[in-house]
């Protein structure tokens, strides 16, 4: 009894001392953090000392996006680090970059929440909490900008790590040359057809989660192994997947070439018509019909078929994806995303190739292959500003990838509105697009022989590592016709 006594009057002593201190601990405000930006010619000047503490969130042509501790904004302005705070309280807010093709377009976004230009085409968008695609026209494409994840940059001067057969000449091959020839105006014709079919395949609809399950039935009618990869985003926890489809690698399982497109669609009336037919049922036919194709073929290297959803409210399904890869340590070889690629008139009818300067080697090998294997004119950006589809969620973490799309898609009359159907498009361009991305992804994930299960190391990635890219483009663009 007298033991029990005396633990009683710990414990009485002890309790309210515990939640004085815990009370001590939640009245301590943490510090503010402001969302900036910051010149890179003065982001080279920033202090070892201090980079820990600044983190870079997204990379424009002349300067980046930082999210700084207010005391240390305060101390980079003190050493001469010019810059501009962009919102001076970035705590419990969406942001979004919003592509902006007319001049006026800054403007229009003002009505909707605020809007700060950033450079001639993008502008910092938010509305508090909200979802910059509930609110904002569907004219606009938009990408969320995550104030948590450390993007790399491009420093002026280091070195951007290419794969040792980057350069290497692409030389005819029978096998491939054989598949592309199977590649049928039929069959993406279908494809395209059965997917606008859904009448909307707007990610919060019922009908778009429906359009997933299409596509994995038809992944798995190929013999290919197929899954889900389901994910939520936005306040309202809206729940959606991606469809991934697996070809296994002979000699490098380990090592992933993936081609990809985005299966959801937007329009002016999102939720009861957005046919989508050139945005994107084209380059998800086409990611189909390379599947259709190669479904049984033998590859050195994995290659994967994957489907995203949820582009159209800000890349959330391939920020998914590529986050998930980056954390589990996946090898990428390459990512060939297909984006709008059916629609043409009589002066635009080439495709265009973006890249970063880390991945400026993979545009260079699509063109070499095309010009090899399905020769269409092809004009490459390097361009680590082009922020409108999913390959730069990619670019994001650090990984090669490129974006092929039709020739100035913002000059699609039929972009994001109810009109954007399969009686628009010009087929034969879809059916030499999704040539050459097949022959693309043949070469980087090359074909397997009796003579490659003798052959030497890995040609993309050696020593047993993917090669990591060093920067996200450059302040230039560099067009190669």
């Amino acid at each position: 009894m007298i033991r029990m006594s005396v633990r009683r009057r710990v414990w009485g002593a002890a309790v309210p001392a515990m939640i004085f201190l815990c009370l001590l601990v939640f009245a301590v405000p943490s510090e503010d953090t402001v969302l900036v930006r910051i010149e890179k010619t003065d982001a080279e000047r920033i202090p070892v000392e201090m980079e820990a503490d600044i983190l870079i969130v997204q990379e424009l042509r002349t300067s980046l996006i930082a999210v700084v501790p207010s005391s240390r904004w305060d101390g980079l302005a003190g050493l001469g680090i010019s810059g501009k705070v962009l919102d001076g309280d970035a705590d419990g807010k969406a942001y979004f970059l919003v592509y902006t093709p007319r001049p006026g377009d800054p403007d229009v976004l003002k009505k909707f929440g605020t809007a700060v230009s950033l450079d001639e085409r993008t502008c910092l968008f938010w509305s508090g909490a909200a979802e910059a695609r509930e609110i904002l026209p569907s004219v606009f494409k938009i990408k969320r900008l995550w104030l948590d994840r450390q993007i790399a940059w491009s420093r002026p001067g280091k070195a951007v790590a290419e794969p040792p057969e980057a350069r290497a000449d692409v030389l005819s091959d029978p096998w491939i040359t054989g598949w592309v020839a199977k590649v049928a105006k039929v069959n993406l014709t279908a494809s395209i057809q059965s997917l606008q079919n859904f009448k909307s395949r707007y990610t919060s609809t019922g009908t778009c989660q429906s359009a997933g399950t299409y596509l994995y039935n038809r992944f798995i009618q190929m013999g290919l192994s197929c899954s889900y990869e389901p994910f939520t985003f936005s306040r309202s926890s809206i729940s959606t997947r991606n469809v991934i489809a697996r070809l296994p690698g002979k000699k490098y399982p380990g090592q992933v070439v993936i081609v990809c497109a985005h299966y959801d669609s937007i329009s002016d009336r999102p939720v009861l018509l957005a046919p989508g037919a050139d945005d994107n049922a084209s380059g998800t036919a086409a990611v189909l019909e390379i599947a259709r194709v190669l479904a049984g073929k033998s590859f050195e290297y994995t290659v994967k078929f994957i489907c995203f959803s949820a582009e159209e409210w800000g890349l959330y399904g391939s920020e998914n994806y590529a986050r998930r890869a980056k954390n589990r340590g996946e090898k990428i070889v390459g990512v060939i995303n297909m984006d709008m690629v059916s629609y043409t008139d009589a002066t635009r009818k080439k495709l265009e190739i973006y890249v970063n300067s880390s991945s400026n080697w993979l545009g260079s090998k699509f063109i070499q292959t095309a010009a090899t294997y399905a020769p269409l004119p092809i004009a490459k950006y390097v361009d680590g500003s082009a922020d409108w589809s999913d390959h730069w969620s990619f670019w994001d973490y650090g990984f090669y990838a490129l974006c092929g799309i039709e020739s100035a898609a913002d000059w699609n009359p039929y972009y994001h509105r109810t009109t954007d159907t399969l009686d628009k498009l010009n087929l034969n361009f879809c059916v030499s697009v999704t040539k050459a991305s097949l022959a693309t992804v043949a070469v980087l994930a090359k074909p397997y022989t009796a003579t490659a299960a003798l052959s030497g190391p890995e040609a993309w990635s050696p020593n047993a590592g993917f090669f990591p890219a060093v920067s996200r483009g450059t302040a230039a663009i560099s067009k190669e016709p």
